[in-house]
C-alpha cells in the first residue's frame, strides 16, 4: 500500500515537473478545483489531493475531509458525541475559510497536545 501511495505521489511530481499541472495555478484556484485536478491523476484520491495541496503546494484553504485526525480533533473541539461526517466537517470548518489548511494544522496539533498531557 505504501509503495502504491509513493508511486502516485511520484507520478504527481513527475506530472508537475513535465508541465502537466501548474503548481502556481493549483495554489491560487479554489481548493475544490485544485483537488479535482489532482484527483484526475492516477492513484490520487480526495484525501491525498487535499494533503498534497496543504503540505506540498502550500494551498491556504485545503480541507482533508475524512482525515481521522481532523475528525477526532473536531469531535473534541466542538464536544460532539461522535466524529463528524463529511458534511458536518465541511460545515464546522466553513468559518475558517480561506485558511482551512492552517485551521487543520492547529486542530492536528491540539491532538498532539492532548496526548502529551
Amino acid at each position: 500500500e505504501d509503495a502504491y501511495y509513493f508511486g502516485s505521489v511520484e507520478g504527481l511530481a513527475r506530472t508537475i515537473a513535465d508541465g502537466g499541472l501548474n503548481e502556481d495555478k493549483l495554489r491560487l484556484v479554489e481548493p475544490e478545483a485544485a483537488e479535482e485536478a489532482l484527483i484526475a491523476q492516477k492513484g490520487l484520491g480526495p484525501w491525498s489531493a487535499a494533503y498534497a495541496l496543504m503540505r506540498s503546494l502550500g494551498h491556504p484553504d485545503a480541507l482533508p475531509v475524512g482525515d481521522t485526525g481532523l475528525r477526532t480533533a473536531l469531535q473534541r473541539q466542538f464536544r460532539l458525541r461522535t466524529p463528524p461526517d463529511v458534511k458536518r466537517q465541511i460545515r464546522l470548518m466553513e468559518p475558517f475559510r480561506p485558511y482551512r489548511s492552517l485551521a487543520t494544522y492547529y486542530l492536528w496539533k491540539s491532538l498532539a497536545a492532548t496526548a502529551a498531557e
